[in-house]
């Protein structure tokens, strides 16, 4: 099977492109629909920089809140981060992750997701 030249040069392109688009972080929920009870796992992308010292991952909606803390150890740390979040209720979720860095500036990144089903 052959596979169309568009798509194989549109893989090349992302390949050597940095995964969160010039940006310090970014969050993605998968899958970003689903139905309860869910498990939905988020991967977080970091930009590695000096200055980073802490990941803060919030999951929020009107029946679930949830939120983990990772030490980042500035651009040493680890560029990838994926937490997996089990048996979500039904409902719209906000994802937030929050770089904290040495001078207390913070970077954010957001995304949505949704659960459904429940009465």
């Amino acid at each position: 099977m052959r596979l169309p030249v568009a798509a194989v040069l549109g893989c090349v392109a992302l390949a050597g492109s940095p995964a969160t688009g010039g940006e310090p972080v970014a969050v993605r929920a998968n899958p970003a629909v689903s139905m309860a009870p869910a498990t939905v796992v988020l991967t977080v992308v970091i930009e590695p920089d000096q200055r980073n010292r802490l990941l803060t991952v919030v999951t929020d909606s009107l029946d679930f809140y949830s939120a983990s803390e990772v030490s980042l150890e500035g651009d040493q740390a680890s560029r990838l981060q994926k937490f997996t979040l089990k048996n979500l209720p039904p409902g719209e979720y906000q994802v937030q992750a929050r770089i904290t860095r040495a001078d207390n500036s913070e970077r954010v990144a957001q995304t949505e997701m949704t659960v459904t089903g429940g009465v």
